[in-house]
């Protein structure tokens, strides 16, 4: 019974459990099929998200159904992507394929979502292995995976792909273009191009059309790299292998233009137009060949030949936009040219053609085909331009044009953000609005943000790094700009104008090796590089004049002319380099020539002018009456221009100091003809000249001009800031540091110079006023105060150098900042940075020339001088130049002392005793000399070098009664105060002539046994050992000693050193030898505690005795000095070399003889203690026979 009740309870519940699952199934697949259905019908209804939403939850119930899974794959694929949905759809399909490998349908779809999520590994490897089949039959495929290679940075297996489509199809041209762009842009990472060669080696005998038709092609091949020459095979392969044909030309066509060759590129597309004048490839490239043309035209100012290729582009663009369905990127292309005419209604109308045109054609796109990459990029760049038009200064200067703009602009935001599936473009249209309104600082800052998230998209890319390159460049800060070429570029090297600007900027920046760098990394070009070619020479430039090497630029220039000698930009650098290589006569007559045969080129005409003005050969006179004649006739020819003005203002300041202020200012005037850019153009450049002309408060008026036509140039703000603490006007000073502020922000670079500057010019003033308070003792807590500021001022400084390393201006106010705290080596290094990044300033050039000189560089400071002068003549200060006829007469170049010497216009009586002393020694002109010295006399009576100078020549000359007279003369001219002038002129003159009585007598009168006439007992006690007055000098040194005698601490040191070397010299014994090195010092200390002063005096001493014991402290003092003075001269560095070989130690001498043939090869002292030396060896070995 109990049995029988458990089974029926137990197949009760059984059945009951049965019957619940049978009814939980039955309701599962019920409500699984009416989800499925449901989603069927939202999407029937174009309700893409709900069907998304019920097929998901319909695959929670049923997640192995595959159709349903691929279903909902197609549906994602079709529907605007977002991350959330593209991951979603990775996971299905990764699910899916996990069940069915072989489903290469599937694995194709899965390539183009791994590629979009920037998986390019898992392509690489998980996908291709499966794919191999089917990449070259699949185009789309194919450049999934091509991009995939790219972006891993795969370029050998790239480059082998590329192999294998030109086998598998040798008609389709884009294999052959789209290898050759890899080739060039990547060519140094491609490990191995022997595959693409030994394809290529037999393919082509001869380059592709536009290669050989260059005048003196075998040189050029023989010029060309062996990349160079494989890329013109294949591209020659392309031609003859490409169906149709004009694809393969059309192909060719595009690469001559890249790599600046417009009339090849020219030839070409006209013969494919001829056979299919509707190829709307063709005409595009035609108008791209007419555009080259004419930039190159604006860039040599050839307005006539500028104007034509203008007229070309605008008609073809027409004819293109009149066929039945245009190509759409035509419409933006002659809205710009409209734009730039001045037709804004006929730019906007082209512009929103190219929108009209880019909505039709992706709504006729299937809906999984309209959020590709190719899609949204169409519609991007249309809407960009749309966009650029709205913000652009032409439209925004109208203010109903404006109101619609911004309204406008309003709706195109508010599509972006319902069609666009990057919500980064709307923080791109707004930083673009940014840049339209001219907010430099925060569109920087929103474009560096944008970025990003933007990089699957090329083109919008490009376009936020041309934005950041402009917002740099208003912002003045060449530092960042700098980084966002590099980037830009690390990324993608097919950037040609980016490379060029990058590689303009290094130039501006002194980079000259890296900028050649950037050049030699553009695609080559069939004609000349005049930007690599100017750098080229500015490096020869930078080396001493020795070692300057021209042959290959002039080899280039020669390969070039034989194609056109005479084109402007080849007859440019011809003259400039004739002129380089001191032919400035032949430069001349060449430029002439032509301007001759380019009549209508008005900046070969200019180009002549200044070649003329930089003539420091000739006469001031002749070069300014000549480029003022050449000015007139340009003017007549060509027209009123800014760039003619400017010559004008060059001129003045040449020619007539005094009156150019007057002319600079006339020059200024009368400007409404002229553009805005032009005017600013013009008024800075005659700021400069009213720099030049030291007229300051003109420079400042013309700056303030200059920012009324471009009023958010930082750039031009700094200049008026910098020139207000000039003048000193302290309230445009401040006002222009708010307004620098308000544009780059309170901590931007340029606000912490300028707030830095105003520190140091706070500091300044306090000095000032505590001079003038107390002159003698100034207040310490001004003092302090004034320190203060300045310790401000430097950390300010530090900031603004740290944020733009290369701004030459900041560091040079560093270094001026750093020399008031007494720091002068940390100035010094700032000083000379401020120098390599292009600073040619009299403060920085005073500062690094007094260096030099002090360290005995003398070659390297004519070197600068010229690098200078090189740059302009007119920058070059007086006082540089005297300092550079010192460097020059201590060089040994008395030609280049007397070149120098003619530069000083106001010369000063030293001036002219200098001048005349060059001209003596050279046994030129004496009756020059004559002049000379006479007026150095006259101008410089007080001076008693002019008189001993001037009786010296006479002397010299045996007209020894003039002399005489010449010294009658001055015993009236002379001033009787000081006192002890006039005698202590005419003591000099007396020894001259060699009456040592009447000279001691006059020198005696001098100083009167007064011990506070330093100066003449000075020159009394010099006569004295001069002429082995050894008693007679001690008397005078014990004078110079007395206490009260006034002499400063520094001067009481050295009297004592010239009395203990007086007293070594004159030693009878050893003895008084001892005394005398004990009262300089020695054995008191070691030598590491002697000063350098007294070391020198002790090697003077020590150098009269033969002992070996003296020789060998000898050596000890001048290895100390070697070690400690970085002013060692050469000299005594042969002393110590010979010191070595006197107590046996010839490998060090022979080591220190090395090294000073390796710093000068032509020493001959280094050279013959070389040989001496080695001839002293009683056994020298072959290697040491053989260096001799």
């Amino acid at each position: 019974m109990n049995s029988w009740l458990i089974l029926a309870v137990l197949g009760a519940v059984a059945l009951l459990g049965g019957a619940s699952f049978l009814m939980r199934w039955y309701w599962i697949d019920r409500n699984a099929s009416d989800l499925l259905s449901r989603a069927e019908k939202r999407h029937g209804e174009g309700d893409l998200k709900g069907a998304q939403a019920e097929i998901g939850r319909y695959l929670k119930l049923r997640p192995k159904d595959d159709a349903a899974m691929m279903t909902l794959a197609e549906w994602l694929e079709s529907s605007k992507p977002s991350p959330r949905s593209t991951m979603q759809l990775h996971q299905i399909l990764s699910e899916f394929l996990a069940k069915n490998p072989d489903r290469t349908d599937i694995r194709k779809r899965f390539v183009k979502v791994s590629v979009a999520m920037g998986r390019y590994q898992e392509v690489i490897e998980e996908h291709l292995p499966r794919l191999e089949q089917e990449v070259l039959a699949d185009k789309e495929l194919f450049g999934h995976i091509v991009r995939s290679f790219q972006d891993a940075k795969a370029w050998d297996k790239a480059v082998d792909l590329y192999l294998r489509a030109i086998e598998n199809n040798p008609a389709d041209a884009s294999n052959y273009d789209r290898l050759v762009a890899l080739l060039e842009t990547q060519g140094s990472q491609i490990n191995d191009v022997r595959s693409v060669a030994e394809k290529f080696k037999q393919s082509a005998a001869r380059p592709a059309p536009g290669f050989e038709d260059r005048a003196g092609r075998d040189a050029d091949r023989a010029g060309r790299s062996e990349r160079e020459l494989l890329i013109e095979r294949i591209l020659a392969v392309m031609l003859r292998e490409s169906q149709p044909e004009s694809e393969g030309s059309l192909a060719l066509a595009g690469y001559r233009l890249r790599h600046d060759q417009p009339d090849a590129a020219d030839q070409i597309v006209e013969e494919v137009l001829r056979v299919e004048p509707e190829n709307s490839r063709a005409v595009m490239l035609a108008i791209d060949v007419a555009l080259q043309k004419r930039a190159k035209a604006l860039v040599e100012r050839d307005e006539a030949a500028a104007e034509s290729a203008r007229d070309r582009a605008e008609t073809l663009a027409r004819q293109l936009a009149a066929q039945e369905d245009p190509e759409w990127s035509v419409f933006p292309l002659l809205g710009q040219m409209y734009l730039e005419s001045g037709d804004i209604d006929g730019a906007e109308r082209e512009v929103r053609r190219a929108v009209s045109a880019v909505d039709r054609r992706v709504a006729a796109l299937p809906p999984a085909e309209r959020y590709k990459l190719d899609a949204i990029s169409m519609q991007f760049r249309a809407n960009w331009a749309l966009a650029g038009l709205l913000l652009s200064r032409e439209f925004q200067r109208d203010p109903q044009r404006r109101a619609r703009a911004l309204e406008e602009l309003e709706s195109l935001t508010e599509k972006f953000r319902e069609e666009v599936i990057n919500p980064k473009f709307l923080e791109l249209l707004e930083a673009r609005r940014l840049v339209a309104e001219r907010d430099w600082a925060l569109a920087a800052t929103k474009l560096e943000a944008v970025r990003d998230g933007l990089t699957s998209l090329p083109d919008a890319i490009r376009s936020v790094d041309e934005a950041l390159v402009e917002c740099y460049e208003h912002l003045q800060n060449p530092d960042a700009k700098l980084k966002t070429y590099e980037r830009a570029l690390k990324e993608d090297g097919s950037w040609s104008s980016g490379r060029i600007g990058l590689a303009r900027l290094r130039a501006q920046l002194g980079q000259d090796e890296k900028a050649m760098g950037e050049l030699e990394l553009l695609p080559k070009s069939g004609t000349l590089s005049v930007a690599g070619m100017r750098l080229a020479m500015s490096r020869q430039l930078r080396l001493p004049a020795q070692k300057r090497n021209w042959t290959l630029i002039d080899q280039t220039l020669r390969s070039a002319e034989k194609e056109n000698a005479w084109t402007p930009d080849v007859a440019a650098l011809r003259s400039e380099l004739l002129l380089l290589q001191g032919q400035a006569d032949q430069a001349e007559e060449h430029l002439a020539e032509a301007c001759s045969r380019n009549p209508a080129n008005r900046a070969l005409s200019e180009e002549r002018v200044a070649l003329i003005l930089r003539r420091i050969d000739q006469p001031v006179t002749d070069r300014v009456t000549r480029a003022q004649k050449l000015v007139d006739e340009a003017e007549k020819q060509h027209g009123d221009q800014p760039s003619a003005r400017l010559l004008r203002a060059q001129i003045a300041v040449l020619g007539d100091a005094a009156r150019a202020a007057e002319v600079i200012r006339e020059l200024a005037d009368r400007t409404d003809a002229f553009t805005p850019e032009q005017r600013t153009q013009l008024y800075r450049g005659l700021a400069a000249y009213a720099q030049a002309a030291k007229t300051p408060g003109l420079g400042l008026e013309l700056l303030q001009r200059a920012h009324e036509s471009e009023p958010d140039s930082v750039d031009l703000l700094m200049q008026v800031a910098a020139q207000a603490v000039q003048v000193g006007d302290d309230a445009l000073f401040a006002s222009t540091l708010e307004q620098i502020r308000k544009i780059e922000g309170p901590d931007g670079p340029n606000s912490s110079f300028m707030a830095g500057v105003q520190k140091l010019r706070e500091s300044s003033r306090l000095n000032e006023k505590s001079d003038a308070e107390s002159p003698r003792e100034p207040a310490a807590s001004t003092s302090e105060a004034g320190q203060e500021l300045v310790k401000s001022a430097v950390s300010l400084l530090e900031n603004a150098v740290a944020a733009r390393p290369s701004w030459a201006l900041a560091h040079r106010f560093l270094g001026a900042a750093l020399q008031e705290l007494g720091r002068d080596g940390d100035a010094l290094k700032e000083f000379q940075t401020a120098l390599r990044n292009g600073d040619r300033s009299p403060e920085t050039l005073r500062v690094i020339v007094a260096y030099l000189q002090r360290r005995n560089q003398h070659p390297e400071v004519l070197e600068l001088i010229r690098s200078v002068e090189e740059f302009s003549p007119l920058m070059v200060p007086e006082e540089i130049s005297r300092a550079g006829v010192a460097s020059a007469i201590a060089a040994r170049e008395p030609d280049e002392a007397m070149r120098l010497s003619r530069n000083i216009k106001s010369p000063n009586p030293n001036d002219l005793v200098t001048r005349a002393r060059l001209l003596i020694a050279g046994n030129q002109n004496t009756a020059e000399v004559d002049r000379l010295l006479s007026e150095a006399t006259k101008a410089g009576p007080e001076q008693p070098a002019t008189w001993q100078n001037r009786v010296a020549f006479l002397v010299r000359d045996g007209r020894a009664d003039e002399a005489r007279k010449v010294m009658e003369e001055a015993e009236q001219i002379v001033p009787a105060e000081p006192r002890s002038l006039r005698p202590r002129t005419l003591g000099i003159c007396y020894e001259i002539l060699g009456d040592l009585e009447k000279a001691a007598q006059k020198l005696e009168e001098a100083h009167g046994g007064d011990c506070h006439e330093l100066v003449a007992i000075n020159e009394h006690v010099n006569f004295c050992l001069r002429h082995r007055m050894a008693a007679k000098a001690q008397a005078l040194l014990d004078l110079m000693l007395d206490p009260d005698s006034g002499l400063t601490e520094a001067q009481r040191e050295r009297a004592k050193l010239s009395a203990a070397q007086l007293k070594g010299g004159a030693a009878t014994s050893y003895a008084e030898f001892e005394t005398a090195l004990k009262a300089l010092g020695m054995d008191s200390a070691g030598v590491t505690e002697v000063s350098l002063p007294n070391l020198r005096a002790q090697a003077q001493v020590l150098s009269r005795s033969q002992l070996r014991r003296d020789r060998v402290r000898l050596v000890a003092i001048l290895e100390e000095l070697n070690d400690r003075d970085p002013l060692f001269s050469a000299a005594e560095k042969r002393q110590l070399a010979l010191m070595y070989e006197l107590i046996g130690k010839r490998e060090d001498a022979l080591g220190i003889y090395r090294k000073l043939r390796q710093a000068d090869s032509t020493d001959p002292l280094a050279l013959s203690g070389f040989i001496q030396a080695v001839a002293n060896e009683k056994a020298p070995s072959l290697k040491l026979q053989k260096e001799l």
